[in-house]
C-alpha cells in the first residue's frame, strides 16, 4: 500500500520529497520525481482516495528501471542525427529540430530544361488534328524529373527546324541540364544533334545498344549535361531511368547506388530479346517474387507502360528468355504503385 503525495506531469516537474511508502502520480513524458525506484503503469493499480495498492499479478516482476526513458538515451553528444548524402524527409527534419537546428546546408535541386522538338506536336488539350499527335513526351518527363528531386523549366514545343530549335535552347535560363525530347536520330527532320553541336557541346555518344531508345545522345558543355531522349515514348522512359534519373541522383549529391534498385525476379512468360542490343522488357511484379511482361513491347505505345513498375534486363545476343528464368528486373516506380486496385472517377 502506497500513499500519493504529488503529482509529476508533462511540463510540471514534482518537488515533493518521495519518502518510503510514498507515491507520486507520474504522466507520460514527464520528469521522474528523485528518490523513485519504480515505476507501476496506473492499469496495475487499485485505488482508494490517496492509497493506492500494486496489483502484482498484472504486473509482474519487479523490475527497476522498467517504463523509464533515461535521459540521453536517443541521441548521445557527439552523435551523428543525420548523416549528408540523403533526402530529408519528415522524420529527418524533426530530428534536426530536436538537436536545436532550425536550418540546415543542404545541396540544392539540379535544374533542367526540358524541349519537345517535332511538327507533328501539339500541347495537351488541343485536338490533335490528322497526322498530329499530343505532346505526352513532356508532360511524362516532367513529372519523372520531379520526382528525381529536379526542378524543371518548360521550353515548350520547337518545331523541326534547326533555327527553331537553336533559338529554344538558347532562350533556356542557366540550367545543369538540357533534356530534348524528339529530333535526335538520323533522319533529314533530326536537327538536335546538329544544333547542340552547333551550340558548342561535346557528345559522349549518340546511340546506344539499347531497346528501346537506341537514339538517345548524351552531350557536355562545361559544368552543363544533355541528353537527347528519343520521340517515342517508350524509348524516353526507359532512357529516363537507365542514365537521366542515375546523373540527377549524383547532382543531388545523393549517396549510395544512384541506380534504380535491381531485384531477381522469376518470369511467368518469356520475353524477347533484341539481338545485338540489350532489352529493357517493361513488365509487372508479383507479390510472389514473379514478373510478367507487359503484352505490347512498342516503343511508341503509351499504353504499353500504364501497368510498368519494372524494367526486365535481357542481355544482348539472346534470342528468347524461357518462362521461368530468374532475370534481373529494375524496379521503375515504387513510389506511386500500390499493390491494390484502383479505381478512375
Amino acid at each position: 500500500m502506497f500513499t500519493v503525495v504529488g503529482e509529476s506531469a508533462a511540463g510540471h516537474r514534482s518537488t515533493v520529497p518521495l519518502l518510503p511508502g510514498h507515491a507520486i502520480r507520474i504522466s507520460t513524458g514527464a520528469w521522474l520525481p528523485a528518490d523513485a525506484d519504480l515505476v507501476v503503469p496506473q492499469e496495475d493499480t487499485t485505488r482508494d482516495g490517496s492509497q493506492i495498492r500494486v496489483d502484482l499479478a498484472k504486473f509482474g516482476p519487479v523490475r527497476p528501471g522498467r517504463w523509464v526513458r533515461h535521459r540521453g538515451s536517443d541521441v548521445q553528444a557527439g552523435a551523428v542525427v543525420v548523416r549528408g548524402g540523403v533526402c530529408l524527409g519528415p522524420t529527418d527534419l524533426a530530428c534536426i529540430a530536436a538537436a536545436g537546428h532550425v536550418s540546415a546546408v543542404v545541396h540544392r535541386r539540379p535544374r533542367v530544361a526540358l524541349l519537345s522538338t517535332g511538327d507533328e506536336l501539339v500541347p495537351i488539350g488541343q485536338t490533335p488534328q490528322p497526322g498530329q499527335i499530343v505532346n505526352t513526351n513532356a508532360l511524362m518527363l516532367q513529372l519523372l524529373l520531379e520526382q528525381a528531386g529536379a526542378d524543371v523549366v518548360s521550353l515548350g514545343i520547337a518545331r523541326d527546324d534547326a533555327e527553331a530549335i537553336r533559338r529554344r535552347l538558347e532562350s533556356a535560363p542557366p540550367c545543369d541540364v538540357w533534356v530534348t525530347s524528339g529530333g535526335v536520330s538520323v533522319g533529314d527532320h533530326d536537327h538536335m544533334p546538329a544544333v547542340l553541336h552547333e551550340l558548342g557541346w561535346t557528345f559522349d555518344f549518340h546511340g546506344v545498344a539499347l531497346r528501346p531508345g537506341k537514339p538517345t545522345a548524351f552531350a557536355r558543355r562545361g559544368q552543363q549535361f544533355a541528353f537527347g531522349l528519343p520521340g517515342n515514348p517508350a524509348s524516353s522512359f526507359v532512357a529516363f531511368w537507365l542514365f537521366l534519373r542515375p546523373l540527377l541522383r549524383r547532382l543531388a549529391a545523393l549517396g549510395g547506388n544512384p541506380e534504380a534498385p535491381r531485384i531477381p525476379v522469376r518470369l511467368r512468360t518469356p520475353v524477347e530479346g533484341a539481338g545485338r542490343r540489350a532489352h529493357y522488357v517493361r513488365a509487372q511484379l508479383h507479390d510472389d517474387g514473379t514478373a510478367t511482361a507487359l503484352p505490347t513491347q512498342v516503343s511508341g505505345d503509351l499504353t504499353s507502360m500504364v501497368d510498368v513498375d519494372a524494367l526486365l534486363v535481357v542481355p544482348p545476343g539472346v534470342d528468347q528468355v524461357p518462362a521461368g528464368t530468374v532475370v534481373d528486373a529494375i524496379v521503375v516506380e515504387p513510389w506511386c504503385r500500390e499493390r491494390r486496385p484502383r479505381t478512375i472517377r
